[in-house]
């Protein structure tokens, strides 16, 4: 992972699937389960060719100044971005979710 607020890890899980409810099994999955590969990416916007695959990016991000920032996500199918308050992800809470499938 990048130094400092820039860079994102992908990872990229092929020939899985998760519905929305399953989205939290994305945190059991580890570099040893079938079809994974990562990803650095440089920007906010990535596109993935792939289909019936699961995905999980993560990253490292300091705010350059206090006070209220947006997020949103986009996505064909369900996602869903959590943030920590701290460096701990262990302390991560939902931030916005994308809970349907568009067809």
């Amino acid at each position: 992972m990048t130094a400092g607020n820039r860079g994102l890890v992908l990872e990229v899980w092929t020939n899985q699937s998760k519905l929305y409810h399953e989205l939290g099994g994305i945190e059991s999955l580890t570099s040893t389960d079938a079809g994974y590969s990562v990803h650095q990416i440089g920007q906010s916007f990535f596109s993935h060719s792939a289909t019936n695959y699961v995905s999980r990016t993560r990253g490292f991000f300091v705010a350059p100044y206090t006070g209220e920032y947006s997020f949103r996500i986009r996505s064909a199918d369900v996602s869903s971005l959590r943030l920590s308050p701290n460096s701990d992800p262990a302390n991560k809470v939902l931030v916005v979710d994308a809970c349907r499938y568009l067809l």
